[in-house]
Parts: structure tokens; sequence; C-alpha cells
């Protein structure tokens, strides 16, 4: 479900409550100290889990003093996040 190449980490297939434990485990494993770029462009479906998902991914990231871009972002995942007020929080303007 994410593919690191150089340093950008592709997320691919659904972004939803039931994979989130497997995505955010996922993510731990790739992004460790080094940070990098998280690419949504293979995302195929997504909800509300995908922000908290994407939330902790920075705060783990930020803990760590490293740095978790994002591109290629769905419109769906701003919007949600924009109505959570999270927005700002996960660089998602």
């Amino acid at each position: 479900m994410i593919e690191q190449r150089g340093d950008a980490f592709y997320v691919t297939g659904p972004m939803t409550i039931a994979t989130s434990a497997t995505v955010l485990t996922e993510g731990r494993k790739l992004f460790g100290r080094q940070g990098g770029v998280l690419d949504f462009a293979s995302v195929t479906e997504l909800d509300s889990s995908a922000v908290s998902v994407l939330m902790q991914w920075q705060r783990e990231a930020h803990q760590q003093g490293s740095r978790l871009g994002c591109r290629n972002i769905p419109a769906n995942l701003k919007n949600l996040a924009a109505l959570y007020g999270v927005a700002d929080m996960l660089a998602l303007k």
C-alpha cells in the first residue's frame, strides 16, 4: 500500500477505516527518521480515517525531527482536513 521511490512515498489503494491500521503501520516502518514526501496520486478511496493516519504520521515525524511533505492530495482529503480544522497542521493547503 506504500512504496518508496527515492525520497517519495507513494500511497496506493484505499485509505479507509478498513485499511487504516495497515497503512499506519506500513508508513511507520518506511518513514523512520528520514522524512520525505507523501504522494497520494494513487489513492483510490478515502474517508476520515485518512486524516487520522496522516495526523499520526506527521506527529511521529515531528517527534523524530523529520518532516513529511504531501503532494497530489485528493480534494476530499483537503476538504476533510479543512472540516476538522487541521489542514494547516497537515500542510494540505
